[in-house]
C-alpha cells in the first residue's frame, strides 16, 4: 500500500520500523528511495542490531 501512496503523497520524510508484516522496512525503502528520491527515511527498530544496515 505504500508503493502505491507515497508517490501520491509526495512526503517530505516517513518513519518506517525495520521488522514489519510482510516485507523488512530496509527493503521497503530502498523500493520507495526508487520512486521518490528526495524521500527522507527515519528507521525505527527496538533491535540494535540493525543500526548498520539502517
Amino acid at each position: 500500500m505504500a508503493l502505491t501512496y507515497i508517490p501520491i503523497l509526495k512526503p517530505d520524510v516517513i518513519f518506517l520500523d525495520i521488522e514489519m508484516r510482510g516485507t523488512n522496512g530496509i527493503e521497503l525503502g530502498y523500493k520507495l528511495l526508487k520512486k521518490c528520491t528526495n524521500l527522507k527515511i527515519v528507521f525505527v527498530s527496538a533491535y540494535k542490531h540493525y543500526a548498520v544496515d539502517a
